[in-house]
């Protein structure tokens, strides 16, 4: 064995005595043993329940944004993002004013209004998601210019919506589809 495999040796045998050494005098000790950090992660307490406040004001600032989003197209332009930022977030608000101008560039323009049912909401904090299953079967868009409709909604959409709550209001953050029936 060459000089540096001795010391390695050597040096974990201390180690190794020195660490059996410290294990057996604590064993004869008088002394309470310290109780060991758990190995388990400490379990979250829950957060509060969201008061019946809360969700009202949730599924308000929800209908009230569809309400919006129905006619806002007829806004004018000067208005329209000022009314939308009452109710909306990025990068939702980037979304619908981009539709918006795509969909007048082309000379269409929504008609109709959509019925919301709202089905299950959960809030955690300042944030919330909510499940709607809406009927759009009265909506869709139209072609300004003959004033021929274009395409209809359907009537069971599920839709899943984000919202935040800034500045003590809930906005809307992001709205997607899931598919047609609910």
């Amino acid at each position: 064995m060459t000089e540096l495999g001795r010391r390695a040796v050597a040096t974990l045998c201390y180690f190794g005595a020195l660490g059996t050494i410290l294990m057996l005098s604590s064993c004869g000790s008088n002394e309470k043993a310290a109780a060991l950090p758990s190995l388990t992660r400490p379990t979250r307490m829950p957060a509060s329940t969201p008061s019946a406040h809360d969700e009202e004001e949730v599924k308000k600032a929800y209908t009230a944004t569809i309400s919006l989003l129905d006619h806002v197209d007829s806004l004018p332009i000067a208005v329209r993002k000022q009314q939308l930022s009452q109710f909306m977030g990025e990068p939702q608000l980037s979304r619908v004013l981009g539709g918006i101008q795509k969909n007048q560039s082309e000379n269409h323009a929504s008609y109709g209004k959509i019925v919301t049912h709202i089905r299950s909401l959960e809030i955690t904090g300042n944030s919330a998601i909510l499940h709607d299953c809406q009927d759009s079967s009265r909506t869709g868009l139209l072609d300004v210019t003959s004033g021929k409709k274009i395409n209809r909604g359907v009537k069971e959409e599920r839709v899943k919506a984000h919202l935040s709550r800034d500045s003590g209001r809930w906005i809307v953050t992001d709205i997607a589809t899931l598919g047609q029936g609910c």
